[in-house]
């Protein structure tokens, strides 16, 4: 009678164990919080060990059905992770290679060895060539860039604006207000000083020697990190000449630094010449 008594009293004296043990995790768990960065290793292996025996004393405790919404609910928050993990490269793959500006006009001409048509995109590190008879005039934003007869130049960005790499032939620009576009030519860099409307021509004449038509406002001439101002409505000739300063940058090696001997070629009549040039490039018939 009295074994009886005994395994009747087993379930009453194993839910009391399994909420003592339950309240211990609990109360343990708070201390644990705060304490377990300090504690011996035999202490955290007695705290990880009770923290495994109040969790599964508290799944045992509880009714079926929370735990089948327990599992359920892991199954689907696992899922759904794992979905966005997958479409992550997606979304962080760079964007496509989107094209500079593109073609106003074209006659004759070329782009990286194909015939060029009125309407072509341009992207960046295209080349422009233009025939004996050739013309281009490209269309950046706001600006303009365009090629007069036996050109060669190279687009490139720097995410600015658009510089058009002049090898050879005659080049020259309009930017609005505020346009971002500029051309190099024997390394001289040459672009609008101000944010006002700016209309330039440059062409190369010899190894070490340009021919610069600043038509309409300001130019900036910059070479090995010295600027130069070109005041509007001449046409100046421009000459890379070394002096006996070292210089180093990112393009270059230990050198001499260059300077620029500029000289005036002609005045308004010269400058009235390229504006007549480019005012027939705008106008002229094949514009769409």
């Amino acid at each position: 009678m009295k074994a009886f008594r005994d395994e009747a009293r087993q379930p009453e004296s194993r839910a009391a164990r399994e909420i003592l043990i339950a309240n211990e995790f609990q109360s343990h768990s708070a201390i644990s919080r705060r304490n377990f960065a300090s504690t011996t290793p035999e202490q955290k292996f007695h705290s990880v060990a009770l923290t495994a025996r109040g969790y599964r004393a508290k799944v045992e405790s509880g009714p079926s059905w929370e735990v089948a919404v327990r599992f359920a609910f892991r199954g689907m928050l696992a899922f759904v992770l794992s979905a966005s993990l997958i479409a992550l490269p997606a979304f962080a793959a760079p964007a496509p290679n989107r094209p500079l500006g593109f073609v106003l006009a074209a006659q004759d001409a070329g782009l990286d060895g194909n015939s060029l048509a009125s309407g072509a995109n341009i992207y960046n590190g295209d080349v422009v060539s233009t025939g004996a008879n050739g013309r281009v005039r490209l269309q950046f934003a706001a600006n303009q860039i365009y090629f007069s007869p036996s050109s060669t130049a190279t687009l490139n960005t720097d995410g600015a604006g658009v510089t058009a790499l002049l090898q050879s032939g005659t080049a020259g620009f309009t930017s609005a207000p505020g346009g971002a576009v500029a051309i190099r030519a024997l390394d001289v860099l040459v672009r609008p000083q101000t944010a006002q409307v700016t209309t330039a021509q440059v062409t190369v004449m010899a190894p070490d020697e340009l021919k610069v038509a600043s038509i309409a406002g300001p130019l900036s001439l910059e070479l090995d990190g010295k600027a130069y101002t070109l005041a509007p409505g001449r046409t100046y000739g421009v000459t890379i000449v070394a002096d006996d300063t070292k210089f180093q940058d990112n393009n270059y090696t230990a050198r001499k630094r260059r300077g620029l001997v500029i000289v005036i070629f002609a005045g308004t009549a010269a400058a009235a010449g390229v504006v007549y040039l480019v005012k027939e490039l705008h106008e002229s018939p094949d514009a769409p």
